[in-house]
């Protein structure tokens, strides 16, 4: 629950910070079509959260939805309206940390949202791949050592 909590508490942020930086280049005259989604998907660790896979955050009433199944139904919370998904490749290395997120709007009338939250950027599905591998490698070595071993 926690770490859901953070979750939302991030879009929170960003969204100040994206709804901020267009209302800055209006300001200044350069026109921007970026509408930020109300409704943002968020993913729901499937350890804490049985039975669900999804929630859905309202930014303008600070309020959550956990949805249930293989096919939760957007469109109920969203109205029509666009929904935001987050892929997050956040790095954090010793005591430093950096925050970077690409946020698709999705129109859930015609776009697989689900697919889209559960999707594993390309860099994280190598990383795991090579963890991994290395793992079942250091196994293997200590599996061997002890074989040899007077």
């Amino acid at each position: 629950l926690h770490d859901f909590g953070v979750h939302l508490a991030l879009i929170c942020g960003a969204a100040e910070i994206l709804c901020g930086d267009a209302s800055a280049a209006a300001g200044t005259g350069a026109s921007t079509a970026t509408v930020l989604p109300e409704c943002w998907a968020v993913k729901l660790d499937s350890d804490e959260w049985e039975g669900y896979r999804v929630a859905v955050f309202d930014l303008a009433t600070l309020q959550a939805e956990t949805l249930r199944g293989d096919r939760p139904n957007f469109l109920r919370f969203t109205c029509g309206r666009q929904i935001a998904v987050v892929q997050a490749r956040s790095t954090i290395v010793g005591k430093d940390k950096q925050l970077h997120w690409r946020v698709s709007a999705l129109d859930p009338a015609s776009d697989d949202v689900l697919a889209e939250v559960e999707r594993v950027p390309e860099t994280e599905r190598r990383s795991r791949m090579l963890t991994q591998e290395l793992g079942q490698v250091l196994l293997q070595r200590r599996s061997s050592n002890r074989s040899i071993s007077p």
